[in-house]
């Protein structure tokens, strides 16, 4: 079958904090609203205008707790600014394989399949240990993380069956995005 590729490009509905409070539009619901020179986001729900949306809150690292938001365009696991970007990262590549993936079953009746992304925090590798990143729903995978020199691995990040192993495994039953913690040694 021949490979497809879907071109596609990216952007925030954007304007200044001045422009957003006099316009206040109500965006759709999971439409992200960038403030220019505040940097500031808002995430649409369909209803609410926006002066009465929530700005989700950023910190500066790969803290947990760093990346506070109410859980609708990020899962509530996702708890880190880099860990936030990675996952936006892993919705596109959705977007950009496992569709066609999804596209090309579709057509030729085969079942679905669905995209694992394995991603690490500083201080360590991740990965899982079975071949590609597409899986059959139910497929059980490996998880592997490997902390490097004056780390230790901490947590998984994600649905991991054991989030305090290392070597953890995940059922695959969605496209997931799964993320590697590590700390100081003795920290």
């Amino acid at each position: 079958m021949p490979t497809k590729y879907i071109t596609a490009r990216l952007a925030f509905r954007r304007g200044t904090k001045e422009k957003w409070e006099s316009e206040n539009p109500i965006l759709k619901e999971g439409e992200p609203g960038l403030e220019i020179g505040t940097s500031r986001i808002k995430v649409g729900d369909g209803e609410k205008p926006w002066n009465e949306l929530n700005y989700y809150q950023v910190g500066n690292s790969e803290s947990p707790g760093t990346f506070i938001h109410n859980g609708e365009l990020i899962p509530d696991y996702v708890q880190s600014v880099s860990s936030a970007i990675e996952y936006l990262g892993h919705q596109f590549k959705i977007l950009n394989e496992a569709g066609i993936e999804e596209f090309n079953n579709g057509v030729s009746g085969g079942d679905a399949k669905f995209l694992v992304t394995v991603a690490s925090g500083s201080g360590g590798a991740a990965s899982h240990t079975s071949t590609g990143d597409m899986f059959d729903d139910g497929a059980n995978i490996s998880l592997d993380a490997v902390p490097f020199g004056g780390y230790e691995f901490d947590h998984w990040e994600g649905p991991a069956n054991d989030a305090t192993n290392p070597n953890s495994t995940l059922t695959v039953s969605t496209n997931t995005y799964v993320r590697a913690h590590f700390k100081i040694l003795g920290s």
